[in-house]
C-alpha cells in the first residue's frame, strides 16, 4: 500500500514538472535574464505548408518532369525539390489544345468582322456626304432655272441620300454587334485557355516531393491526388500549458526557445515567438500554444523534421505574473 502511494506521488510530481516555471539562467544566454519562464517538455514539430496536388481535369497522365535550375530535365519523384508555380508535368492535352486554337480562330474572324464594319461605316458616311451635295446642287440649279433637272432625278437623289443615311446607321449597329461577338469569342478563348492550363501540373508551394501517387500513362479524374509536397523551411511547434497556470495574454507574442535532441547527445536550439494561442481548453485543463520556427540545414539536410519531439521554453509577460501589482 505504501509503495502504491509513493508511485502516485511520483507521478503527480512528474506531471507538475512538465510545465514548470524556470529561472532566467535556464532560458538561455541569448534571451532575457528576468521574469518567469514556462517549459513544455513534450512539444511536437509539425508541418506549416503542405499540399496534395490534384488533377484539375480528366485524362491520361502524359509526363511528370520538370526543368531544374541548371536547365536539365528531371523526373518528378520523391526527394525532388520544386519551386512555387514550377511546371511538374501535364495530362494529355491534344484535344484541349485543338479547342483553344479553334476558339482563337473564331475570335480572329469576329475581330475581322468588326474591322469590316468600321470600313462599312466610313463608306456609308462618304456616300451620305456625296448624296447631300447632289441634292443641294440640284435644288440650287432648279431654283435658278426651274425644271432644269427633272423631279424624277431629284427624287432619286433624295432616295440615295436617305438610303445612305440608313446604311450608315446599319453599319454602326453592325459594328456594335461585331464588337460584342468579338468579346464573346475572346471569352471562349479564355475558357479554352484555362481548360488547356488545367492539363498542366504545377506546384502551389515551394517544397519537396515526398509522395507520387500516380504513374505516367494512368487515367486520372478531377480531384485525384497526384503528388504530395511539403515545405520544411518553416515548421510549427505545438505544445500545451495549464489554463490554471497561465492566461492567453501571458503567452501570446512572447519569445520562445525550441530545443530538439539529435543523435549522440546533440541539441539544436531555435528562437521564435508564440504566434497562436488556442481559445479551446481541453478536458485535461490544457490549452494549445503554437510557434513557427525557421528551419536550417546542416550538410545539406534539414535539422528539424515534422514529428520530432521538442522542448519549448517560453518567457511569460512580467505584467501578467501571479501576484503582480
Amino acid at each position: 500500500m505504501k509503495s502504491q502511494r509513493t508511485i502516485a506521488v511520483a507521478g503527480v510530481l512528474l506531471l507538475a514538472l512538465s510545465i514548470t516555471p524556470l529561472s532566467a539562467q535556464e532560458f538561455g544566454k541569448d534571451s532575457a535574464r528576468s521574469g518567469e519562464f514556462a517549459r513544455i517538455r513534450h512539444a511536437v514539430v509539425s508541418l506549416k505548408d503542405f499540399v496534395q496536388v490534384p488533377a484539375m481535369q480528366a485524362g491520361v497522365l502524359k509526363k511528370l518532369e520538370l526543368i531544374n535550375e541548371e536547365g536539365e530535365t528531371v523526373t518528378v519523384k520523391e526527394g525532388v525539390v520544386v519551386r512555387k508555380d514550377s511546371l511538374l508535368g501535364k495530362l494529355d492535352d491534344r484535344d484541349a489544345a485543338a479547342r483553344q486554337r479553334a476558339a482563337q480562330l473564331d475570335y480572329e474572324v469576329a475581330k475581322g468582322e468588326g474591322e469590316k464594319a468600321v470600313l462599312a461605316i466610313a463608306a456609308a458616311d462618304k456616300t451620305v456626304e456625296v448624296a447631300l451635295v447632289e441634292v443641294e446642287e440640284t435644288a440650287n440649279v432648279n431654283a435658278a432655272a426651274p425644271g432644269a433637272i427633272p423631279k424624277t432625278q431629284q427624287r432619286r437623289q433624295e432616295l440615295t441620300r436617305d438610303r445612305s443615311a440608313i446604311e450608315a446607321e446599319v453599319a454602326r449597329h453592325d459594328k456594335l454587334g461585331a464588337e460584342k461577338t468579338a468579346d464573346l469569342r475572346q471569352a471562349q478563348v479564355d475558357v479554352a485557355s484555362l481548360n488547356l492550363d488545367h492539363h498542366q501540373i504545377r506546384s502551389p508551394i515551394d517544397g519537396e516531393v515526398v509522395q507520387v501517387y500516380r504513374k505516367v500513362g494512368e487515367w486520372v479524374s478531377p480531384g485525384d491526388p497526384l503528388l504530395r509536397i511539403i515545405n520544411l523551411e518553416t515548421l510549427r511547434v505545438e505544445g500545451f500549458l495549464k489554463v490554471d497556470d497561465y492566461l492567453r495574454q501571458d503567452i501570446v507574442g512572447q519569445p520562445v526557445v525550441v530545443e530538439i535532441k539529435l543523435p549522440r547527445g546533440r541539441v539544436e536550439r531555435f528562437e521564435s515567438t508564440i504566434t497562436y494561442i488556442s481559445p479551446l481548453v481541453q478536458a485535461s485543463g490544457d490549452f494549445r500554444v503554437v510557434c513557427e520556427v525557421e528551419n536550417r540545414q546542416s550538410n545539406g539536410y534539414w535539422v528539424m523534421w515534422p514529428g520530432m519531439d521538442a522542448e519549448m521554453t517560453i518567457q511569460v509577460k512580467q505584467s501578467q505574473l501571479a501576484g503582480a501589482p
